[in-house]
């Protein structure tokens, strides 16, 4: 029987990987220099408790790896001026070209300019480059209003440098007000940028879309646009005067767009993506509820949102994926979307979440019901050639027979291969007979638990948004 301290790194390592290695690392040297070589420790957290830069030097220094994942926080607003943060920067910007993923929650934005700005370490020198940072994540928990002077590293203004100081950046996900969202001004753009998530962490606030178009027009080739904050609807508009460029922004590349509703319908007016596969429309939470009552659905919220989708369709005619959660469309709305053109002739795949008959404390009705389907099996024009139909998480007055009896009109009774219907255990329910007939005609029905359904999140106060909302599919 060997000797485990006999066998080679390569296969201790293997070893290690299979089991819990941290116990390792205190017993012996050498078993501790593999473990950490490992690629789950390259991942470096430093909590408030953690802001010891010897113990950090001394992990690094047994840290083989030459990519990085740094996470710092969360950092509270008075440590920011600690010598211990300063110490931090200085060893993180030693180790400008190994950190390959960086991660900082602080409470105030001014509190994550602070540390960034340290980590360049300052401005007044030239610009320090992170050559293999390709995913950067700053979570703000508290917006800070204040009598800013220019001396304070405001994070918008720190974050102005960012294409210079990460020029491989691929993943940028920040906080969306203000105070947040890089104040760009003739800076290179985000030339490797595919990926950009504002997280609607501070949805209390009503975020101007200036900064956000700004910022869209340097990212060329962004895929995957992830924004869920209410967005004033005028804000655009009125401020166009001051743009230095189009208010327009044509996104050429992006190919999977999530949106807050009825937040983010300015927006979308004046963004031109024509390769645009998915689209998920996100209801599920008023933005506007907390004020005395007042309701966007019971105003303007819904045909705001609908002119916004038509709007996008003038150039998204290749839309292939639709998911609309909690949003009360009506039914001149649905008649829209599926008829009528319709809007998107390649649409694909349908998915609804999170709607109930009536909207509570409305008078709002939902219009995906009998009524929708019977026309379906009645139309003869052209409308929406679904593969795939979900209805999950809702309490809608579905019948099966009637939603059967659209299925097979649109099939016209012959078998379609890899249609797909998705129904939880509120969704309507078929008989033997039915669930045969469906067999028949090609239709793979998924019945899903309770407990399999995912219900949708608005924001995660950390680091781990899927920014392509698959599940919502």
């Amino acid at each position: 029987m060997p000797n485990l301290h006999d066998l080679p790194a390569d296969i201790l390592r293997d070893i290690f990987s299979a089991c819990e290695p941290r116990a390792l690392t205190e017993t012996c040297h050498y078993f501790s220099t593999v473990v950490y070589s490992l690629p789950q420790f390259s991942n470096i957290y430093i909590g408030p408790r953690q802001l010891d830069p010897h113990l950090l030097r001394s992990r690094l220094g047994r840290i083989s790896t030459s990519l990085l994942v740094v996470s710092i926080g969360p950092i509270a607003a008075d440590i920011v001026e600690s010598p211990l943060v300063e110490s931090i920067c200085t060893l993180l910007a030693e180790l400008s070209s190994e950190i390959n993923q960086l991660e900082i929650s602080a409470e105030t934005a001014l509190a994550a300019g602070s540390l960034l700005s340290g980590i360049f370490s300052g401005f007044a020198k030239p610009a320090m480059t992170f050559p293999k940072l390709q995913r950067l994540s700053v979570q703000v928990k508290l917006e800070y209003f204040g009598d800013y002077t220019p001396a304070w590293p405001q994070l918008d203004l720190v974050l102005e440098h960012a294409a210079e100081n990460f020029p491989e950046l691929q993943i940028l996900s920040l906080s969306d007000f203000f105070e947040c969202i890089p104040a760009l001004h003739g800076t290179p753009p985000f030339s490797n940028l595919h990926t950009l998530i504002l997280d609607g962490s501070c949805a209390g606030q009503g975020m101007c879309a200036r900064p956000i178009i700004a910022l869209l027009h340097n990212t060329p080739i962004l895929e995957t646009l992830w924004i869920k904050h209410p967005i004033g609807f005028h804000s655009i508009i009125a401020s166009g005067s001051e743009f230095k460029k189009s208010p327009v922004v044509v996104l050429s590349c992006l190919a999977s767009l999530t949106v807050s509703s009825p937040g983010s319908s300015g927006l979308l007016h004046y963004i031109v993506a024509p390769a645009l596969r998915d689209l998920h429309v996100d209801a599920s939470r008023d933005p506007y509820s907390w004020d005395d009552g007042f309701s966007f659905w019971k105003n303007m919220g819904i045909r705001a949102m609908t002119n916004a989708l038509s709007s996008l369709a003038r150039w998204s005619t290749n839309l292939r994926r639709l998911a609309i959660t909690a949003l009360y469309l009506r039914e001149e709305d649905w008649n829209w979307l599926m008829f009528s053109g319709p809007p998107f002739p390649r649409l694909e795949s349908l998915a609804i979440h999170g709607l109930k008959s009536t909207l509570e404390d409305s008078q709002v009705e939902c219009a995906f019901n009998d009524s929708l389907l019977l026309r379906c099996s009645e139309y003869q024009g052209p409308m929406i050639s679904l593969h795939r139909l979900a209805v999950l998480n809702c309490d809608l007055p579905l019948t099966g027979s009637v939603l059967i009896k659209a299925l097979m009109s649109r099939l016209n009774g012959s078998p379609r291969e890899g249609f797909e219907l998705e129904l939880d255990d509120k969704g309507p329910q078929f008989s033997e007979e039915e669930v045969g007939t469906l067999a028949q005609v090609g239709v793979k029905l998924i019945r899903r638990t309770e407990g399999e359904v995912k219900e949708d999140e608005w924001w995660k106060h950390g680091h781990g948004i899927d920014p392509s909302d698959a599940h919502a599919y």
